[in-house]
């Protein structure tokens, strides 16, 4: 209990900017997945 107190008292961006990382590399692996599946897709129509 005593560890979340501290943590709540530091700033809003002490657990933001974690969040917000995660949060980007999640949306950047989304689209070079989508990236990938439609590079794939194109290669299939061509053949």
């Amino acid at each position: 209990m005593e560890l979340a107190n501290e943590k709540e008292e530091e700033s809003p961006w002490g657990t933001l900017v974690p969040i917000a990382q995660s949060a980007l590399m999640t949306f950047r692996g989304a689209v070079y997945a989508l990236k990938l599946g439609l590079l794939i897709m194109k290669e299939l129509e061509n053949e």
